[in-house]
């Protein structure tokens, strides 16, 4: 098993500027390793759409793709990633934060709104809400992790919302959909 960070989220990598990129990257990559095949490719959340592009490029080269696991993410992209790249700046940091918000402490986070953050440059917006993260007990992440994160999951979206699904042929894998509601597994 392999997994994909990525690219942006460490100091030394840039970000990709397309799914189809990110995905013949991943493969790649992959391939160094195991050049041939069979392979079980899964993603989560946006992962899962890479995931797809993924085993749709392998599969019309030749390799057998066993399977392909979603968790937490819908593998063909749906038009609510338009909705996503159409948030202001201060609105998307701030869907950022409740991702962080979900995961922390929840009652020593301090929640802001966009009247909290609106009327600053994007620079003072970034460093309040990493303030706000280091404020809260039990989570920590350095400042350049977090506008590295925030920077990427932006990029994510904005190259989502430009990925169009454009495939005649139908994947042949068997196609696991994996997502958590009410913190109760459906599979």
């Amino acid at each position: 098993m392999y997994g994909f960070q990525a690219y942006g989220l460490d100091a030394n990598s840039k970000m990709l500027e397309t799914v189809s990129e990110i995905a013949s990257q991943n493969i790649l990559d992959m391939q160094t390793e195991d050049p041939i095949g069979p392979y079980y490719i899964g993603g989560y959340s946006f992962g899962a759409i890479i995931a797809y592009e993924m085993a749709i490029q392998l599969e019309r080269s030749g390799f057998e793709v066993a399977a392909l696991y979603a968790f937490d993410g819908f593998p063909i992209p749906l038009k609510t990633a338009v909705i996503v790249a159409e948030y202001s700046y201060t609105e998307s940091l701030l869907s950022i934060l409740d991702l962080f918000y979900e995961f922390g402490n929840q009652s020593s986070f301090k929640k802001l709104s966009v009247e909290d953050l609106e009327h600053l440059p994007k620079a003072l917006q970034l460093s309040r809400a990493y303030q706000t993260l280091n404020e809260a007990d039990g989570f920590r992440i350095s400042e350049p992790d977090f506008i590295r994160f925030v920077t990427v999951y932006l990029h994510q979206s904005n190259i989502l919302k430009d990925y169009n699904v454009n495939y005649p042929e139908l994947l042949t894998c068997n196609v696991h959909l994996f997502r958590v509601r009410n913190n109760e597994l459906e599979i």
